[in-house]
């Protein structure tokens, strides 16, 4: 966490507008002290807001006064490849976001930098913008850029320059948060990259196992787009099987694309919604413990029923349960036949 002191602007080192306050300039705060801080664990974070630049101020000046790291200006301030434009946050987390990922090791700056634009700085910049589309939905998600505006004082409140600058920092403070689990989640993810890809070269019939519960849907994909014969598993991998953060194991069908709930296998229908004795019964692996009523993902006791119940669901209909069930390590060898194709669980 860092602390914002509201100084003079000639004395500031960072300047954005006065007024009704967006997540654009808040979160690009955010991002500029977050930055001051790992050049310098001792820098004094003075700022300010004001109506109108002008040549005294020598901060790094931000969402005001139609420069570098303003959007106001006429057209704008340029637009991303894929088309959208840029406000305040987008232009600094381009040209900063990069030596704020370098501080954290073991996994790719850009691919970290790239996934934060995409998943937080894209939206704030739209929003800013007025891009996004309208849903024709009736309920619709409250977006960061809304959860932020909600923290400006009401016309009912205190609106003293004191207090709307307090009402500014009390944003700041709920941007951190939300920058800052953001950036975790992101390295996270980039970081068990490595172990999901070590999982998929030693899957066996197309069900791959993690040592531990980690992000993996991501990293299966990014695999699958690359080459080799790590890329052909990744792309023909149907369920992840994972220690369960409440106990026991889960399994998990691979969706057809990471944002998708379509899965690219789905478990027996006769499955879905069951648990406990029920789920036995019908079933017959007397370890299993759930399986959703979506049907794309299920629980068992151990790490082999777990991975049973997965192989049974992908080959039930190409093999005898019982077979599934009691030589599951010899399904990989049985695939490898002029039936099923070179590839293992190539179904023809």
């Amino acid at each position: 966490m860092f602390k914002l002191t509201a100084t003079k602007p000639e004395d500031a080192a960072l300047i954005t507008h006065s007024g009704t306050f967006h997540a654009d300039e808040v979160f690009s705060t955010v991002i500029m002290s977050i930055l001051l801080k790992l050049r310098d664990k001792d820098a004094k974070l003075t700022f300010a807001r004001v109506n109108r630049v002008t040549d005294d101020m020598t901060g790094f000046v931000y969402d005001v006064g139609y420069g570098p790291y303003d959007h106001h200006q006429r057209g704008g301030n340029g637009s991303r490849g894929n088309g959208v434009p840029y406000a305040a946050c987008g232009l600094i987390w381009r040209d900063f976001g990069k030596e704020i990922c370098q501080s954290v090791e073991g996994c790719d700056v850009d691919k970290v930098w790239r996934t934060i634009d995409t998943m937080l700085i894209q939206g704030i910049d739209a929003s800013d913008c007025g891009m996004l589309p309208a849903l024709d939905y009736p309920a619709h998600p409250m977006s960061v850029s809304a959860v932020i505006a909600q923290c400006n004082p009401k016309w009912d409140d205190d609106n003293s320059e004191d207090a709307q600058y307090q009402a500014f920092f009390k944003a700041c403070d709920l941007a951190y948060e939300i920058f800052n689990n953001t950036f975790a989640n992101v390295v996270s993810t980039a970081r068990a990259y490595a172990e999901v890809c070590t999982a998929i070269e030693n899957s066996v019939c197309r069900v791959a196992v993690l040592d531990k519960f980690m992000p993996w849907i991501e990293a299966v994909f990014e695999a699958g787009n690359k080459t080799g014969v790590l890329a052909e598993k990744a792309r023909k991998l149907m369920y992840v099987v994972y220690p369960a953060l409440r106990g026991g194991y889960q399994w998990r069908a691979v969706p057809i694309s990471p944002s998708s709930f379509a899965q690219r296998n789905e478990c027996p229908p006769e499955w879905r919604g069951l648990s406990g004795d029920e789920l036995h019964r019908v079933s017959g692996f007397y370890g299993a413990t759930f399986v959703h009523a979506n049907g794309f993902i299920g629980g068992a006791e151990t790490k082999e029923d777990a991975v049973k119940m997965a192989i049974y669901a992908i080959y039930r209909h190409d093999f005898s349960p019982r077979y599934l069930k009691e030589h599951p390590e010899v399904v990989e060898a049985e695939l490898e036949n002029a039936r099923f194709g070179a590839c293992a669980g190539d179904v023809k």
